[in-house]
Parts: C-alpha cells; sequence; structure tokens
C-alpha cells in the first residue's frame, strides 16, 4: 500500500484492499498518487495509520472527493490511536452516507459548460494528513462543517475525462459517531497527501495503467480429444484447462487413471478490517 511519510493509506471495497497501480511520488516526496479500479454501485471506505515512530503528535486526516470536502478524522498517538477509516459523509449523530463509486451522469446542456463544479478533480480521492491541536471538544453533533458531494452532479459531455466514473454519496446508514473537535492546523502543508485516481479496469488496461487479465483457461482443439470406440471401451480426455484463483491454483482433476483428485477452491485474502473506536475523533 502507499506509505509517505511514517504514514500509510488505502481504500478497500467490500473488506478487500483495492490494488494500486503506478505509484508516483511528488512535492518532495510528500505526495503520493497511484491508480486504483472503480467498479459502479460499490461503496468503498478510506483507511490510514501511522507508524509508531511518529513524533509529531496528533494529526487530521481531511478526505476530499472529485474535489468536494467530506469531513475528516484525527487521530491522537497519545492515546493509543493510530490507525482510522471513514466510511461515508456523516448526516447526522447516528447517521452517515456511504462513498459509492457511480456511472457519470452526462448532459449536452451547455449550461453546465461552466457551471459543474469539480470537474478539475474528478476521478480522484485525495486525503490529507495535517499535524493539528485540538482548541475545542465538541460532544454534540452541530452538523457538519463540510458539504460532501451534491446529491445532483451533471457533467457536460464534452468536460469529461477519459472514462465514466465518480463518486455519489449513498442513503442513509447507521453510523457511531465520536466527540468532535475544532482543530488548528500547525504547519503550512500537509505532512502526507495521498492522491487515489480511479476508473473502471477496463479503462486502466487500455492505457497501461493496469496489466492485461490473465487467461482463465485454455481451448480444447479437436484434436485433444479421443472418443473413438476401442474393443468396447470409450476413451475421452478432459480439459486440463487452469482456473484462475487467488492464492495458489487448485489441484487438477485426471480422469486418464480412472481417479480424481478434489479441486480446492481458496478464498480470496483480504486485508485486516480495520476497527475504529469510540474514542476515535470526528473533526466535523
Amino acid at each position: 500500500m502507499p506509505q509517505c511519510n511514517d504514514f500509510s493509506a488505502w481504500i478497500t471495497v467490500d473488506g478487500v484492499t483495492l490494488e494500486q497501480y503506478s505509484e508516483q511520488r511528488s512535492s518532495g516526496g510528500r505526495t503520493v498518487t497511484c491508480w486504483i479500479a472503480s467498479e459502479v454501485g460499490k461503496a468503498f471506505h478510506v483507511h490510514w495509520e501511522q507508524a509508531v515512530s511518529y513524533l509529531g503528535g496528533r494529526t487530521g486526516g481531511y478526505l476530499n472527493v472529485d474535489g468536494f470536502e467530506c469531513g475528516g478524522v484525527a487521530l491522537d498517538p497519545a492515546r493509543g490511536k493510530i490507525k482510522v477509516s471513514m466510511t461515508g459523509h456523516r448526516t447526522s449523530e447516528s447517521t452517515e452516507k456511504p462513498l459509492i463509486f457511480s456511472s457519470l451522469d452526462l448532459t449536452d446542456d451547455d449550461h453546465y459548460l461552466e457551471n459543474s463544479p469539480g470537474v478539475q478533480n474528478l476521478g480522484q480521492i485525495k486525503l490529507e494528513i495535517w499535524r493539528i491541536e485540538c482548541t475545542k471538544v465538541i460532544r454534540s453533533w452541530r452538523g457538519s462543517i463540510s458539504e460532501g458531494i451534491p446529491k445532483e452532479r451533471k457533467i457536460h459531455e464534452r468536460t469529461k475525462k477519459a472514462g465514466s466514473h465518480s463518486v455519489k454519496l449513498g442513503d442513509d446508514a447507521p453510523s457511531i459517531r465520536a466527540a468532535g473537535i475544532v482543530a488548528k492546523k500547525l504547519e503550512a502543508a500537509p505532512v502526507a497527501t495521498f492522491v487515489f485516481r480511479y476508473n473502471s479496469i477496463d479503462v486502466l488496461r487500455a492505457n497501461g495503467i493496469a496489466p492485461q487479465a490473465a487467461a482463465t483457461a485454455r481451448q480444447v482443439s479437436a484434436k485433444d480429444v479421443d472418443v473413438k470406440p476401442k474393443r468396447k471401451r470409450t476413451r475421452a480426455a478432459i480439459d486440463d484447462g487452469e482456473m484462475e484463483f487467488v492464492g495458489s491454483p487448485p489441484s487438477q482433476i485426471s480422469r486418464s487413471s480412472g481417479t480424481k483428485t478434489k479441486k480446492v477452491k481458496r478464498e480470496p485474502l483480504t486485508d485486516e478490517k480495520v476497527s475504529t473506536s469510540r474514542e476515535v475523533i470526528d473533526l466535523t
């Protein structure tokens, strides 16, 4: 996963970490940019962690999606909090709207040529991590300081970038909120910035960003199959093609000897789920 100045960040879908492609560094090593594959209709979570060796004190992670501020969360290593995740945009004390990959809502209305906010940052999820100081603790929720992603967002077909994905907010879902704080940034620039650019896997492959898909099976030619009767017995060769699995491939099945070896399907490997705590401090 991308790492920058004692911090690491990653994005998960259905509990599985998305693979990162074409990682690059800029801004003197303070910014890491990479690509991930998005899938329409899938909700995603943004996670980050600071190394135990980091001695900079409390930090705040601020999330920006497609150019829209979506709130943030603070980490306080003095209280043992060095790992956190954001699963959506808070809408009340007990609810939030999940972040979901979606298709672009395109229009040919020229009004949107000059009135499509966020177009310049369309297709990117940016996490900025700042050194902060807590100036006030807010025990009860008073509304989010960030508006999040607009519900209705049309993009003019002549201004869209290559690809066809964006992010939208889903319906309200239950969420446990920690205490909020008012934070003051202590430096002129973030200590680490992670930029995840996203697009469909087909677009990433077409542009040479992601590798091509491996063949999942070999075709069986007619000459590989022998079905001619021989002395009242028939013999048929089966397809010995390979199937693509996460982890080790399964065993083959052989019928030439009349015995079978069971195929063992390996379950996909997932990243360790990030657990949050009521003590994690919400910046909203």
